[in-house]
């Protein structure tokens, strides 16, 4: 690997080797991060050194064992060192302490505190665990073994090509013998009872050992290596192709290292030193009093707004200020001797230097004027780094907004898009909601921009934090099923199940109150994702892609009047006969277009539009032929969607149940979404069926929305009906939206 380029490691008799040709018999390293003075680490090491001798005395393959044990020194001396390594250590190499590689491998893979094992494949550098240490606690010299089986091997596509030249029904049976025995490591890679095959198996023997190439798979036990130890889903579909399927599970591989770095980088954000630093630049001061002049501005125009709107607008100038005042774009730099243009001249590898302050690449440039080479390392891994370079390329815009938003205390994203761009997401607490930050383009809440501004063709969003890890590809789009389309890279419930494996993973040391709260959250957040927002309501001028949000957010973006309707929204709010009953009883009928308001003496209120809070592309239509009549999308428009809301907010009293039941009709591929939200709740209603339930107790907020699309053709819009109703005869009377809200005091 390039940073052991020139180095030299440390025997225990104080001789120096060259690295390279000492370590390169090994494909798999564990790097032992100790030190003498480390009352831990003396408690460790010695176990560790027995699991290695015995891993050794037990290994009967060909040359040297696959695994050889590095010892990466924080001794305060080269003799406490040694002392330390001829006490308690095993045969094995080390980095001399103090040294710039030490310093740098510790930087590289993230290690915060020791003893530490890291293990990896020597071949690209590539994580096979953080937590080596807990390997060998509970493994003992297994761990070693199973490092190994665990390195990323180069498939051999061979045995395949072999398969292939057999009939289809031998050829069919074998590759799913093949593909279960795969299955069975990728779920459970620590049992070692599925790392053999035993050729007298029935199965086996009749069905692989007869094809031809079947019987290259091994011998009476012959060890079988996963390709990966990511997740696996909980159900595996055998597909008739086996070298497509070794390439799937290649691709998972890659997918799974992916995600395992975004994971692992994101907690470098959680530096308290590295906030600090951050503290230092940013002016916020300054920023808080632009807000707060911002903030009560709005407050005068709308007394309702609540205080956490604030924090959004000093996000909003945060970005601002560290597009305008802070960071700089970088395509090439200048000449820094006679500030001539540059071009590129490939990549060069990073100095130790550069290494230790997180460039994990440096790209080198040419003078075109006098040809000096200008280095410009990527500094992906020390995003604090960048807070004295401030310049980049998107990877580092976001990269050190991300590392402020942090700082000031935002619950933040760092966002992949896998078509090559980097933002970071921001959790608003105003609008209960994640919003995306886009600092290159001095964005928020425009999540749109890639798609329809851009024409970007979005496959994968991936948003992670320190708490979780999310696939948001969905509301980067308005095309769910060109999105669906292009998502051909990993298995959609094997993305679905790592995801939810990595979050908790993220989770395990958390407060249960702050578990709950984040689950809360994907909860609300699957459900936004389910609902593409209207492509026919956007302005590709504007690339505003928010068609929804309180009015309070829009007025002080300055977005007031986009998206907006004709009609004035509408909130339904107590009346004091209500306040006294504490009931809530509201009826709609789409004949009459009317709704009555039981709760309140039965009162009438005309038109459908007078009870919603917001609406798109819906009308009241009226079939005269079939005598129907029912709530649609506009003709021509492919989706649209209503919302009532109940408010609770200027009341001594919250919700305790609620009972909704709605009806809606779907023709052919018509789809319609019912959400019933409140507090940090959304329920699904079904159509036709009333639902009750206390899970909304306690709200102060009630909302219902339908979200309508689908359909084919011209007619498409008529494929979404709701509250179809004949406008004729006994059945004209009926109700088809009825919600009742029994109310108790905060």
């Amino acid at each position: 690997m390039d940073y052991l380029a020139g180095q030299s490691l440390l025997t225990a008799d104080g001789r120096l080797l060259a690295a390279r040709s000492r370590l390169a018999p090994h494909p798999v390293w564990a790097l032992y991060f100790s030190a003498h003075w480390c009352p831990p680490c003396r408690v460790f090491t010695p176990m560790l050194q027995r699991a290695y001798q015995n891993y050794l005395r037990e290994w009967s393959g060909p040359g040297v064992a696959p695994v050889e044990v590095v010892f990466v020194s924080s001794d305060r001396s080269q003799a406490q060192q040694l002392e330390y390594m001829r006490e308690a250590h095993g045969d094995w190499p080390a980095v001399p302490a103090g040294s710039g590689l030490a310093q740098s491998l510790g930087s590289i893979f993230g290690v915060r505190g020791i003893p530490a094992l890291v293990v990896i494949n020597a071949s690209d550098g590539s994580v096979i665990t953080q937590d080596g240490r807990q390997d060998v606690s509970s493994l003992g010299p297994q761990a070693f073994r199973q490092w190994a089986a665990m390195a990323t091997p180069e498939i051999d596509t061979s045995i395949v090509n072999m398969l292939n030249e057999n009939s289809d029904p031998v050829k069919r049976d074998a590759g799913e013998i093949l593909l279960k025995l795969i299955g069975n490591v990728l779920r459970e890679p620590n049992n070692i009872k599925f790392r053999s095959i035993k050729l007298s198996n029935p199965k086996i023997e009749s069905k692989l050992l007869t094809a031809a190439g079947g019987s290259q798979n091994g011998s009476p036990a012959t060890p079988v290596s996963a390709p990966t130890t990511t997740p696996s889903s909980s159900s595996s579909s055998v597909a008739p192709n086996p070298e497509k399927s070794f390439q799937h599970l290649k691709k998972e591989l890659e997918f799974f290292q992916k995600l395992e770095a975004e994971k692992s980088h994101v907690l470098k954000y959680e530096d308290p030193n590295a906030q600090d630093l951050a503290r230092q630049v940013i002016p916020v001061g300054k920023l808080e009093d632009l807000a707060r002049a911002k903030f009560d501005q709005v407050k005068a125009q709308d007394p309702n707004v609540q205080d956490p709107l604030l924090n959004d607008l000093v996000l909003l100038e945060l970005m601002n200020w560290f597009k305008t005042d802070f960071f700089t774009w970088m395509d090439a730099p200048k000449c820094d001797s006679c500030g001539g243009k540059t071009d590129h001249a490939g990549y060069r590898v990073p100095t130790q230097v550069e290494q230790i302050d997180g460039a994990g690449r440096v790209e080198g440039y040419n003078c075109s004027i006098c040809q000096k080479e200008i280095r410009f390392p990527r500094y992906h891994g020390k995003p604090e780094k960048l807070l004295t370079t401030r310049q980049g390329r998107c990877g580092e815009w976001a990269n050190c907004f991300a590392l402020m938003c942090r700082a000031l205390g935002f619950d933040t994203r760092h966002v992949l898009d896998w078509t090559d761009h980097v933002w970071v997401e921001v959790f608003s607490q105003a609008e209960n909601r994640w919003l995306h930050v886009d600092p290159c383009e001095n964005v928020c809440d425009q999540p749109l921009i890639y798609e329809i501004g851009w024409g970007k063709k979005l496959s994968y969003v991936i948003a992670a934090s320190k708490d979780e890890i999310q696939d948001v590809s969905y509301r980067y789009s308005c095309d769910h099923e060109a999105l669906k389309s292009r998502r051909m890279e990993v298995r959609e419930n094997w993305l679905t199940q790592t995801l939810l494996k990595l979050t908790k993973d993220c989770q395990k040391d958390l407060d249960p109150e702050r578990v709950k709260l984040l689950t809360e959250r994907r909860l609300i957040e699957l459900v936004q994702l389910m609902s593409p927002i209207d492509k026919s309501k956007i302005d590709p001028s504007k690339l505003s892609g928010r068609q929804s949000g309180s009015a309070a957010w829009r007025l002080a973006r300055g977005e007031m009047g986009l998206g907006l309707e004709s009609f004035t929204p509408n909130v339904w709010k107590l009346t004091d006969h209500e306040v006294e009953s504490k009931t809530f009883h509201l009826k709609y009928n789409v004949v009459h277009d009317q709704y009555r308001r039981v709760s309140n003496n039965d009162e009438v209120i005309s038109g459908w539009d007078k009870g919603v809070l917001e609406a798109e592309n819906v009308l009241r239509k009226l079939e005269a032929d079939w005598k129907q009549c029912y709530l649609a999308r506009r003709e021509g428009a492919p989706k649209s969607s209503i919302k009532w809301e109940l408010d609770l907010e200027n009341t001594r009293l919250s919700v305790q149940s609620v009972e909704l039941h709605i009806e809606s009709s779907i023709f052919g591929n018509g789809r319609v979404l019912w959400q019933l939200c409140g507090g940090n709740t959304c329920l699904l209603p079904s159509s036709g069926t009333t639902l009750k339930s206390e899970a909304l107790s306690g709200s102060k907020k009630v909302s219902i929305t339908a979200h309508l699309s689908g359909g084919e053709g011209e007619n498409a819009w008529q494929s979404t009906q709701l509250f179809r109703t004949p406008s004729e005869g006994e059945a004209k009377e009926e109700c088809k939206f009825r919600f009742l809200v029994k109310l108790k005091d905060d």
